[in-house]
C-alpha cells in the first residue's frame, strides 16, 4: 500500500518554498533589511543579498542563503546555506534596532 501512494506523490522540492522561511527583503547598504516600516541591523558582509525575514513570537528572524556569498564574512562559521543571521525582538515604526555587534569598525 505504502509503495502504491508513494508512487503517486510528487517529490519535495530542493529548495525549501518561499513561505516556510519567509517574506524576501533586499540588505541595503546601511547593513539593515527593512519590515514593517522598521530597520534591523544584520551582520557585515550581506549587503545586496536577498534575505528571508519572518516573525517568530515577539522576534523578527532574519534569514539569508550564503552559499551565493562571492566572499565568506569573516563572521561566517561552518558550511554555507540557509543560515539565520539576525534575530530581533521585534519594533515599531520610527525606532531602528541595530545590534551593535554588527558594527564591529564602528567608533
Amino acid at each position: 500500500m505504502l509503495d502504491i501512494e508513494r508512487s503517486r506523490q510528487h517529490p519535495l522540492p530542493l529548495v525549501p518554498h518561499t513561505l516556510a522561511l519567509g517574506e524576501s527583503r533586499q540588505m541595503l547598504r546601511d547593513q539593515t533589511v527593512r519590515f514593517g516600516s522598521v530597520r534591523y541591523s544584520t551582520p557585515p558582509g550581506l549587503v545586496g543579498q536577498e534575505a528571508r525575514v519572518r516573525v517568530d513570537g515577539d522576534e523578527l528572524v532574519v534569514v539569508v542563503d550564503l552559499s551565493h556569498l562571492v566572499r565568506r564574512p569573516e563572521w561566517m562559521q561552518g558550511p554555507a546555506g540557509l543560515t539565520e543571521v539576525a534575530r530581533h525582538q521585534l519594533s515599531r515604526p520610527g525606532r531602528p534596532v541595530i545590534d551593535l555587534s554588527h558594527y564591529p569598525d564602528h567608533p
